[in-house]
Formats: C-alpha cells, structure tokens, sequence
C-alpha cells in the first residue's frame, strides 16, 4: 500500500525536528489524523517555569494546508484565545508548502519569549500587557496555577 504524501512528509520531518531540553514531542496518528504533541517548559520571560503544551493538529492534506496549533493547558497570552487556538501568522496567511513542523514549534517558543504587542488575538490579555505589566505576571501565573486544580 502506497503511503500518502502527507504521511511521508510528517514522518520526514518529525524525524528531523530539532529542540532543546526543555521541549518535548510527541507524534500521534489516530484514523489517519496527525497531532504532533509539543511541551515546552519556559526558562525565563513572563512564563518562566511554566509548562505549556500543545496539540498541533496536521490536516489529511498537508503541507498544502497548514497545521493548527492548540494550547491545550491555560493559559494568559496575546497570541492565545481562551480556546486555547494560537495565532501565529505561519499557519495563517504567510503558510506555504516549503513551511515545515519545526518552523511551526519554533513560532510556538518565540511567542512566549518575545511576547507579541501587535495585532492582538487575545484582547484581554493584550490591553493587561501594555497598561500593567507586573498585573499581567500575576494575572499569567493564576491562570496557570488554575491548571493544577
């Protein structure tokens, strides 16, 4: 049986993803759906020591559409609604099929340690960032305590 493109290309790349040690992932694939599951644990910035992590959903006809990540663990953040879907302009408008999973993971990282001020999804915890940013630090680590309940 002849595997599918995006089947190929996922494996590809899945095997040459590169990350540090304070990330994991983690390939699942269930009725021919994919979900690469990607940890991250900040070392410093507004999240430091927290753990976040993601489901990146890869649709049946990838690269030629995007991925979809979701923060499945709470979370305060610009970039981040309260559904947990991230806004990366990567896997919006400027996705091409040369993009590829590690560019995605690498998206996923640097909204966390360069938090993004402009062309906010999460309005919220935007106008909190730019008018208090030491509120926001304590608004960021209840919303993430709220996790260990």
């Amino acid at each position: 049986m002849k595997k599918k493109l995006a089947l190929l290309r996922i494996e590809a790349e899945f095997k040459e993803l590169v990350y540090s040690s304070n990330e994991k992932v983690c390939l699942l694939c269930e009725n021919e759906s994919f979900i690469l599951v990607y940890t991250i644990t900040l070392l410093d910035g507004y999240y430091k020591n927290h753990t976040y992590v993601f489901n990146i959903n890869i649709p049946q006809n990838y690269p030629f559409s995007p991925p979809k990540p979701v923060c499945i663990t709470k979370v305060l953040h610009p970039s981040i609604d309260d559904l947990g879907r991230v806004c990366l302009n990567i896997t919006r408008e400027d996705w091409s099929v040369q993009q590829t999973l590690q560019v995605v993971i690498f998206g996923i990282s640097s909204i966390f340690y360069d938090v993004p001020t402009d062309n906010p999804f999460n309005q919220k915890a935007h106008s909190l960032l730019i008018k208090d940013p030491s509120d926001f630090i304590k608004e960021v680590n209840l919303v993430y305590n709220s996790n260990k309940i």
